[in-house]
């Protein structure tokens, strides 16, 4: 019996999002080192009042041994299981995949776009994004679900 290899790409998918700001904010650590999956992102997200804007505030650890990283975010627009209009938002950055117990937060902020939206989707439709850590050679990348605050 033959094993195909899986595809595998080092780009997330979606619509790279061009204006995020990223500031370093802060350790946590852990008696003992944690495996090599990624943490779970901290994640906020609200429509600013307007329903043509969503704001997301993610904050992301990395092992605090590593180099600060080069953050992205790329968006892709997908229906929820339960079948709704949803985004989902890849924060990737280029590190190995390390046991630590002392991680750096970083912050990390911007905006869901319209690019990527089918024509009949508008960004007041969206109720639930979901955010995951992607390691671009993602051995270890998770993702969590979060409701949009009105």
């Amino acid at each position: 019996m033959q094993i195909q290899d899986s595809v595998y790409t080092s780009t997330p998918p979606g619509v790279e999002i061009v204006d995020v700001k990223v500031i370093q904010n802060g350790q946590i650590s852990f008696l003992n080192p944690r495996s090599k999956t990624p943490l779970p992102a901290l994640v906020e997200a609200s429509n600013n009042g307007d329903s043509k804007r969503i704001s997301i505030s993610a904050v992301v650890f990395i092992d605090a041994n590593e180099p600060a990283p080069t953050l992205s975010v790329h968006q892709l627009y997908v229906i929820s299981s339960f079948g709704t209009p949803q985004l989902q938002f890849f924060i990737s950055y280029d590190l190995p995949e390390t046991e630590a117990s002392k991680f750096q937060a970083y912050e990390v902020n911007f905006e869901a776009t319209t690019d990527g939206l089918p024509e009949n989707v508008s960004l007041d439709m969206i109720h639930t994004i979901e955010t995951f850590l992607w390691d671009t050679d993602p051995v270890a990348s998770r993702g969590t679900v979060y409701n949009v605050a009105p």
